[in-house]
Order: structure tokens, then C-alpha cells, then sequence
């Protein structure tokens, strides 16, 4: 029995540093996620259920553990999520000007942990990065509505 718990951790061991590699996390930054994950620097330190967990993060990530010889759409992290990260740094600006005071990229990446439970901004898929992009334009055109009705006397 723990031969076969043994070689199911080792599995899970295996696919994890595949995903690393396949998100192309640096290890920098996969110790930094397990750090804010787990309080840990090494997946070596987690239990199976942690194993499992960490697992599932980074299928949320965009890790999809597809099958040699599987034919698929281009990964994710083959798509530039540097237009994206541009386009949120614009809405961070419109969305200070708007609100009168300055908007750090905190604020965005709280988004990102919000929606999908991802820290960082530079962990992000770029559908992830699409929500926050959606998540800011809503709330920039709900700041112009309420100054417009604001300015016409509406919001009396």
C-alpha cells in the first residue's frame, strides 16, 4: 500500500514540475507561489491533499496535462500578454484620473485574485488578464455615468 501512495506522489510530483515548466513559471516565482500558497519553498513539503490543490492552481493557470501526440489549441502562455498588461496599465490610469487619486497595479491584481485566485499579474493566463480588463472598463464606465449624471443635476 504506501508503494503505491509513494509512486502517486511521486506522479503528482512529476506532473506539478511539468506544469512549471509548461506555464513557464520561473523558479523564482514558483517558490514565490508556494510560498504564498503553502509557506513553503518546495512542493516536496506538501502533504497529497496540498499536492492536489496545487495541482488544481495551476490547471486554473492554464496548465491543461494534455497527452503526448494530443493535438490542441496553442497554449496559452504561447499567446503575448504583454498588450493586455498595457491595456490594464491604461485603465489604471483613466480609472486614478476618474477617481482623483492614484491607482497602483495592486489594485488590479487584487482583481485577479478575486476572480480567479492567481496573486500576481505576471502569473495570469491571458484570459484571466481579459477579466481584469472587463472588471476595470466596467467600473470606468460606471465612474463616467455617475459624473455625467452628476454634472446634468440626474443624480438628484
Amino acid at each position: 500500500m504506501a508503494a503505491t501512495s509513494t509512486a502517486h506522489r511521486n506522479g503528482m510530483l512529476a506532473k506539478i514540475h511539468i506544469a512549471k515548466k509548461d506555464l513557464g513559471l520561473s523558479d523564482e516565482d514558483y517558490r514565490a507561489m508556494l510560498d504564498n500558497l503553502y509557506g513553503v519553498d518546495s512542493s516536496a513539503r506538501l502533504n497529497g491533499r496540498q499536492l492536489h490543490d496545487l495541482l488544481g492552481h495551476l490547471t486554473n493557470r492554464g496548465f491543461t496535462g494534455r497527452k503526448a501526440g494530443d493535438k490542441a489549441a496553442p497554449a496559452d502562455k504561447d499567446l503575448d500578454r504583454t498588450p493586455l498588461i498595457g491595456k490594464i496599465g491604461a485603465l489604471l490610469a483613466t480609472l486614478g484620473q476618474l477617481e482623483g487619486r492614484h491607482m497602483p497595479w495592486d489594485y488590479a491584481a487584487g482583481i485577479l485574485k478575486r476572480q480567479c485566485g492567481v496573486w500576481r499579474l505576471q502569473w495570469a493566463t491571458a484570459l484571466q488578464l481579459r477579466g481584469v480588463v472587463a472588471a476595470l472598463s466596467r467600473r470606468i464606465r460606471k465612474l463616467e455615468a455617475e459624473q455625467a449624471a452628476a454634472l446634468t443635476g440626474e443624480g438628484r
